[in-house]
This record gives C-alpha cells, sequence and structure tokens, in this order.
C-alpha cells in the first residue's frame, strides 16, 4: 500500500500533476467502468502512477467547460437580461459600456465557480460517507475527480448548445446535462460505497441519492450568493 493523501503529500505532487499524458485515457475510462477501483487505488497511493494527476484533470475539464460556454455566445444574451430586468439596472444609470465590462469579468471568471463547489461536494460526503473512512483532503480529491469526469462525459451536450438558441440550450439540453450529472454521481457514490460500507445496494443508492440532492442545494445557495453579489457590485458600485 503507497502512502495516504494528506495536505503535505498532495503538495508534494504538484510538481508532477500537470503531466497530462500520464494516463489521461486511462483515467476517463476507469472512473466510467470502475470508479471505486480508481479512487481506492489513487487514494492508497498503489496505482497512483497509473492516472492523470488530479490537479490537472480537474483544470482541464474546468478550461475545456469555460471555453465552450464562451463559444455559446449566450453572454450576449445573459447582458440582455440584465438590461431588460424590471428597471433596476436602467433606474441605477448604469451604461451599457459598464455593463458589458461587467459581463466580461463575469464570463472570464466563470471556472470560479467549479473551486467553490469541489469543497461544498468534499464536505457532504464527507458528513454522509463516513464509513468512507476517508480524511477531508481524499474526499476532495474523489470530488475533483468525478465533477471533472461529469463535465467530460456531457461536453458533446455543450457542442450542441452552440447552434441553440439561449432558451433551448438552457432548458432542454442543460436539463439533460443535469440527469446525466446526477445519474453519474449517485452511481458512483453507490459504488464506493459498495467497496468501503457494509450497507445495501438499495441503501448505498439511497444515500447518493441524498448526498447529490444536498450537493444540488448547496450548489444552488452558491449561485444564489454569487448572483445577489454580482448585482449588488454592479449597481450599487459600477454606477458610481
Amino acid at each position: 500500500m503507497g502512502e495516504r493523501l494528506t495536505k503535505r503529500s498532495l503538495a508534494a505532487e504538484l510538481s508532477a500533476q500537470f503531466n497530462l499524458e500520464r494516463g489521461l485515457l486511462r483515467t476517463f475510462v476507469d472512473l466510467i467502468v470502475r470508479p471505486e477501483t480508481m479512487l481506492h487505488g489513487y487514494i492508497d497511493g498503489s496505482c497512483r502512477p497509473r492516472y492523470s494527476g488530479i490537479v490537472a484533470y480537474f483544470i482541464l475539464a474546468v478550461a475545456i467547460s469555460v471555453a465552450l460556454a464562451n463559444l455559446t455566445g449566450f453572454e450576449d444574451q445573459f447582458v440582455m437580461d440584465l438590461r431588460s430586468a424590471p428597471g433596476t439596472l436602467e433606474d441605477a444609470g448604469i451604461s451599457d459600456q459598464k455593463l458589458w465590462a461587467f459581463e466580461d469579468i463575469v464570463y472570464r471568471n466563470a471556472y470560479l465557480i467549479y473551486y467553490a463547489f469541489l469543497p461544498i461536494c468534499a464536505l457532504v460526503t464527507f458528513l454522509i460517507f463516513r464509513f468512507w473512512q476517508f480524511n477531508f483532503v481524499e474526499h476532495l480529491v474523489v470530488n475533483a475527480f468525478l465533477i471533472s469526469q461529469v463535465t467530460f462525459l456531457t461536453l458533446p451536450l455543450e457542442f450542441l448548445f452552440i447552434p441553440l438558441t439561449y432558451e433551448v440550450a438552457f432548458n432542454i439540453v442543460g436539463g439533460l446535462g443535469f440527469g446525466i450529472n446526477a445519474i453519474y454521481l449517485i452511481w458512483a457514490y453507490a459504488r464506493i460505497s459498495r467497496r468501503y460500507g457494509k450497507t445495501t445496494h438499495f441503501g448505498n443508492v439511497l444515500r447518493s441519492t441524498a448526498a447529490v440532492a444536498v450537493q444540488l442545494l448547496g450548489l444552488i445557495a452558491l449561485s444564489i450568493a454569487i448572483s445577489v453579489s454580482s448585482i449588488w457590485v454592479l449597481v450599487y458600485w459600477m454606477a458610481l
């Protein structure tokens, strides 16, 4: 058995994390076919050299997702929605130039929500799946891999965003993407639980579903907090 993941050991590996050639395809395939085996081998260190580093895998997923989001051109619709919101922006005297500048800041930093959401996911699984006997750093690693994986799995849907209208993309394609994310996470958590726990298959699925539901509530709360703070900055700071 190799070294368990801790803050110190994770930091020591950062210099080698960005070698994307190190098992990128193997990482992707094993996270689909046998996520519990892949993650067990990565965490206990026995199979870590076979797989991509978690930092590189996570950042690659975020970078590709944000790049595709920028290709859709939906930032223009985002600005128009803000401009057409019931009176608040025009009443505040915000010019189109400032609004477009704000939009540019939002879209250039869209990846930050991934980084903010990761510790929420880790905290939820740390509390719900205590029988995994992972420390918090290891829960961060597990969720970073799984979030990256669902991002890669939904990339074909993100390509479909490009020719579609704003409403269709977010109401239909976005809904399909959310469904894939939820199903994959529930399945992956249940597979990990089966390896480490003694509960029934139904119990694993039920616990995994609860975890994903709590994570969704956390994402909604995070999104609302970001939206409210962004509008506050836009109205009370950029209007000066």
